[in-house]
């Protein structure tokens, strides 16, 4: 199982809006045709063949009012138990402004070729949400089949903001898919920003961790919260920054305030995740006031506060506000081939003008170093109007090694978005991620994954495309399918 990351957005700090998320500027379409049959241009790129359509009826169709729904953001996943990988797509018609719910679509290889499965898993219906800010998959309910928990957090049109209630979609053992969310997870309509799930302790169910940045119903304290399962198997909050119901939480991290992100990550390999997280304030930060803190498991669930001077400290930027980089998108994955998972953030700085992916390799005792110079070279920090990035640490090339490759709309280039920024680093086999020539590659939009979508052992990359020459056009499913290595 595979999880792509999900974007993270601090718009009350100042963070210019991502306009129409996935789906805004314009684009050709490809002739539709099937895509398992398209045809390769080697005058386009090295690895893949020229993108195909789906289909002029696959789409990903309009919300209740009409409007034309857009990819929003992804995942990758395996949910029928079989080893394949489908895709999960997130759609939007209105992004922040959005006051009504928009669906999930699901894709996937069936009956010999890649095609919607929407209705095959969700009969009742698709995933939902108002603003959908990750989707965490797991085995929830110890089936061997693999279920979903949407982290959401509802409109951002106006504040104080009213917050949504998160979703668990439990599978019943029969390839299909049952919304649980009221039988299963407190009632907690919150400003869900992030979530992760990993075990903490020796039962078999995984728990899960909330980021909350507040708002949601009245009263409610909007403090990062984590959840476990009861004896009936039903999700119950256990703990919080400020309040614990069981010895989870030491009492120092009361100190800690409101993370702007945080996430599970097993740190020391013994398979017991620590919540890793920040920036935040801290006595021990010294004369810069931010950084990062750490949540050590014991091995049994409960947790104590690491020495921040463990930690690598955040850059430093004197003559911005905040002055220090603020992480806003995290992924994890073992970068160096060592058995230890490694973070690759995309921070931004200074009213959120400047941007740039910092490396932490975990050294395999609960620290880490920061190698971002070594990992991922020739990075500017100069002022860019790009959005927040799709970025993924995942085997592009299909060697067994992860690489880095993300995507995001320049609009400072073009208000339009019709202007990207493109990084695509191959790693080397020994952790060092090396920057390739862009055209190589083909020129799919920022709204993209990556995932086997013919069965031939190769990473392929979908995207979205939509023909604006069109009147009131729907957005496309688009393949490139990887042809060499």
């Amino acid at each position: 199982m595979r999880k792509l990351p999900a974007y993270y957005l601090f718009t009350f700090l100042g963070l210019p809006l991502l306009l129409a998320a996935c789906g805004g500027g314009s684009s050709s379409s490809s002739p539709s045709v099937d895509a398992d049959s398209p045809t390769s241009d080697p005058n386009t790129n090295k690895y893949y063949a020229s993108g195909t359509t789906l289909g002029p009826n696959v789409t990903l169709g309009r919300a209740v009012g009409g409007q034309a729904l857009t990819w929003d953001k992804s995942y990758v996943a395996d949910l029928t138990g079989d080893g394949e990988e489908e895709l999960l797509i997130y759609t939007s018609f209105d992004y922040l402004s959005q006051q009504d719910p928009s669906p999930f679509v699901i894709f996937g290889f069936q009956e010999g070729k890649f095609q919607d499965i929407t209705s095959d898993l969700f009969p009742d219906g698709a995933p939902q949400a108002i603003i959908n800010r990750n989707l965490e998959v797991a085995d929830f309910n110890g089936d061997g089949i693999n279920d979903l928990f949407l982290d959401n957090h509802g409109t951002e049109a106006f504040s104080p903001f009213p917050g949504e209630q998160n979703r668990l979609y439990l599978s019943d053992g029969s390839g299909q898919f049952f919304d649980a969310t009221e039988t299963h997870l407190p009632s907690i309509r919150d400003f869900s920003h992030g979530s992760s799930v990993g075990n903490i302790d020796d039962d078999p169910e995984p728990e899960i961790y909330v980021v909350n940045l507040g708002g949601g119903e009245a009263g409610y304290s909007g403090l990062n919260y984590l959840m476990d399962q009861n004896e009936q198997g039903v999700y119950e909050k256990i703990a919080d920054l400020r309040n614990d119901f069981g010895g989870t939480f030491p009492v120092q991290a009361q100190n800690v305030g409101r993370p702007f992100f945080s996430t599970l990550v097993d740190l020391t390999g013994d398979g017991k995740m620590e919540i890793y997280g920040g920036p935040v304030t801290f006595p021990d930060f010294g004369e810069v006031g931010y950084g990062y803190f750490t949540l050590v498991n014991d091995g049994s669930g409960a947790f104590d506060l690491a020495d921040p001077a463990t930690l690598p400290a955040p850059r430093v930027f004197p003559d911005n506000w905040p002055p220090v980089g603020i992480p806003e998108t995290i992924i994890t994955g073992d970068i160096d081939a060592d058995g230890d998972m490694d973070i690759i953030s995309y921070d931004r700085y200074g009213s959120f003008v400047g941007s740039y992916f910092s490396v932490f390799i975990n050294n395999a005792d609960g620290t880490f170093s920061d190698e971002t110079e070594q990992r991922l070279p020739g990075q500017s920090f100069e002022a860019t109007q790009a959005n927040i990035p799709n970025a993924q640490l995942v085997d592009l090339d299909s060697d067994g090694h992860l690489d880095f490759i993300a995507k995001a709309f320049d609009f400072g280039a073009d208000p339009d978005g019709n202007a990207f920024v493109l990084w695509i680093y191959l790693n080397d086999g020994s952790g060092n991620l090396v920057e390739q020539e862009q055209n190589n590659y083909p020129e799919f939009r920022p709204s993209f994954a990556v995932l086997d979508t013919n069965g031939d052992g190769l990473n392929d990359i979908v995207s979205s495309t939509t023909d604006y020459s069109q009147p009131d056009p729907e957005a496309q499913i688009e393949v490139f399918l990887r042809s060499s290595n």
